[in-house]
């Protein structure tokens, strides 16, 4: 996944606001993470991104407090992420 996302030149990286879909996007732009301040790129969770909601535990995102702990790295503002899953 990585040697494919490092021919890619993203102005921007939108993410589901789960767990998984968030750690696949930082793990395949890792480099765009450790890129100098002038070549960073925005990481941004958005809703429209979050995957159909089940009945599983699994299909639930966690809180944005929680989110933001645990990935720093991405703007949950920008998109207005309410701090539930809805």
């Amino acid at each position: 996944l990585q040697p494919t996302a490092r021919k890619l030149s993203p102005e921007l990286i939108v993410v589901s606001p789960l767990v998984r879909a968030t750690q696949t996007a930082l793990i395949a732009f890792a480099h765009l993470l450790e890129a100098s301040a002038s070549e960073r790129v925005p990481f941004v969770a958005h809703e429209g991104c979050h995957e159909i909601a089940g009945v599983h535990t699994c299909d639930r995102r966690r809180s944005v407090d929680e989110l933001r702990r645990d990935f720093p790295a991405i703007d949950y503002e920008a998109a207005a992420i309410a701090q539930q899953d809805p």
